[in-house]
């Protein structure tokens, strides 16, 4: 019998609400996919995604994307949920903390929403760039740290907050401050 369970302590979790599908995080980089059934839950696929611990983790709101951040590698990684597939690989010039994915106005494609771990700075990028750090918009208003950071789809908005409990919201067409 073999055992697909994490060697290391398992660090994210995410679930993708209207899909089948759980996803896993451990401290030495690596990323699985689960797929939920009646009573059971049953192992995808594993990828060694990051050289490091996975600092974010998020699913876009159709739940066909997810994504991971990797301080230690400056990257983020993109998997198609569909296909459990990794689809693309975005380097960065900063160590990346949490992300999360909301949907760019009047288009199918995700932006991606991403903190510096070492600042207080959020950076938005564009899902379709592949190898490189192409900025789509940067928000700074925080003076510490992000310890959250998730989208509102009702809203259209992207909420932040920082290590000393400050909260603000986004505007996410036009990322605006609120």
């Amino acid at each position: 019998e073999k055992s697909y369970m994490h060697r290391d302590v398992v660090s994210r979790v995410a679930a993708a609400d209207d899909s089948e599908y759980v996803i896993t995080c451990s401290l030495d980089g690596h990323i699985k996919f689960w797929r939920k059934t009646f009573r059971l839950v049953d192992f995808v696929k594993h990828f060694k995604a990051h050289r490091g611990a996975i600092s974010g983790l998020a699913v876009n709101q159709d739940m066909s994307l997810v994504c991971s951040a990797g301080a230690s590698d400056k990257t983020l990684k993109l998997y198609d949920l569909k296909s459990v597939d990794l689809i693309n690989i975005i380097k960065l010039s900063f160590e990346p903390g949490l992300v999360e994915l909301f949907p760019q106005q009047k288009s199918l494609k995700s932006l991606i929403a991403v903190s510096n771990l070492k600042s207080h700075e959020i950076v938005i990028l564009d899902e379709t760039v592949t190898g490189e750090d192409k900025t789509v918009h940067r928000l700074d208003m925080h003076k510490h740290p992000l310890v959250g950071l998730r989208y509102n789809p009702v809203y259209r908005m992207l909420l932040s907050v920082d290590r000393k409990g400050l909260i603000e919201y986004w505007d996410t067409n036009s990322f605006s401050f609120q």
